[in-house]
């Protein structure tokens, strides 16, 4: 999978206390919560104070976003995030699994699930949080599936004789 560094247009605050509207230079658009970062995060306490986050703005035409503070965070990071945060559905989960080449079977392996859980996955409005982190690992890291995958054959296995 080939990526590209994505380019922000515009952020702005959003409803929630640390979420951010992001609108990206391709007309995509994602709603980040910062929650996580701001709390778990030493250098990024001074944006607890909500109307310091409130002040965010793009810097360096589009790689990232900046509080009058100095603090800045990248637009990689906050792609990462909206990845992370978006919730999963079926149609997700079968482009998921056609971008890896999997069939059902080597989905499950790959997932460790059963090959039920895979074609309910394949079906359902809302696919599990650690699957959903899971499929995202194997997507962004080939390495991950290269280390995991065995390669099944389609069909049932031969009648033994």
């Amino acid at each position: 999978m080939e990526t590209t560094l994505r380019r922000l247009k515009d952020v702005k605050p959003a409803d929630a206390p640390y979420a951010l509207a992001l609108v990206w230079s391709d007309g995509d658009k994602a709603v980040v919560d910062m929650t996580g970062v701001i709390h778990r995060s030493k250098a990024f306490e001074p944006l607890k104070d909500v109307d310091l986050f409130r002040q965010v703005e793009v810097i360096n035409w589009g790689d990232g976003i900046a509080w009058p503070n100095g603090l800045d965070f990248g637009g990689d990071s906050l792609d990462r995030l909206a990845q992370v945060q978006a919730v999963m559905n079926s149609k997700d989960f079968t482009r998921w699994q056609a971008e890896l080449g999997l069939s059902n079977q080597e989905a499950a392996d790959l997932l460790g699930v059963s090959l039920n859980s895979i074609k309910n996955y394949r079906k359902t409005d809302r696919i599990p949080r650690a699957v959903q982190i899971a499929c995202l690992t194997l997507r962004l890291d080939r390495t991950v599936v290269n280390a995991l995958f065995k390669p099944r054959k389609s069909g049932r296995p031969p009648a033994a004789a």
